[in-house]
């Protein structure tokens, strides 16, 4: 994924998107689509590990949700706060994947209405505005949304194993009783 300051996302995505009527769509047994991209299909009997993923980028959408079902984890998109809240509110979720800057609901709201309305759900923060650096006065949006409830942060653009890696660390986290530390 790339992504520039203030010109939004780009994905450039080395795995396959199955088009409509591509017969890897067919294949995949593909029943609802996002964007016009047919949609991986998700077994409702599995225990999967349940990923909400709040962005309004329908390319980092469309990569995120790919990478993460590739890897067993079932993934809801919702496109916005709006969405996701409504998506929170209809489900269970394990942990999510919110970006900072949306339209209509910002990302900093999103953020702490998601963490208020949720608290044991691990919230990964995601943004292209990341770090601020000494040469300028910026704000640093991630730190930010840490002192909002954020879990963890990703930069975008970011790694599918850092993707993974962070998706990880949450689930093992919120995996472990609150009340015993760490092993060595």
């Amino acid at each position: 994924m790339h992504t520039a300051v203030q010109t939004g996302s780009r994905v450039a995505f080395s795995h396959f998107l199955v088009e409509k009527g591509d017969p890897l769509t067919k294949a995949a047994n593909c029943e609802c689509e996002y964007n016009g991209f047919p949609r991986l299909p998700v077994s409702k009997e599995a225990n999967l590990p349940r990923v909400l993923v709040v962005d309004d980028d329908p390319m980092v959408c469309i990569a995120i949700e790919v990478c993460l079902r590739r890897q067993g984890l079932e993934v809801t998109i919702a496109d916005g706060g709006d969405a996701g809240m409504r998506e929170l509110a209809s489900g269970e979720f394990d942990v999510m994947l919110v970006d900072i800057f949306m339209p209509h609901m910002r990302g900093f709201e999103s953020i702490r209405i998601f963490h208020e309305r949720a608290p044991a759900i691990p919230l990964i923060a995601m943004s292209g505005y990341a770090f601020a650096s000494s040469a300028s006065p910026s704000p640093d949006f991630l730190r930010m949304a840490l002192e909002l409830g954020a879990t963890r942060c990703l930069r975008k653009p970011f790694t599918p194993d850092a993707l993974l890696t962070t998706i990880r660390e949450c689930l093992g986290e919120a995996a472990q009783p609150k009340d015993k530390k760490e092993a060595p």
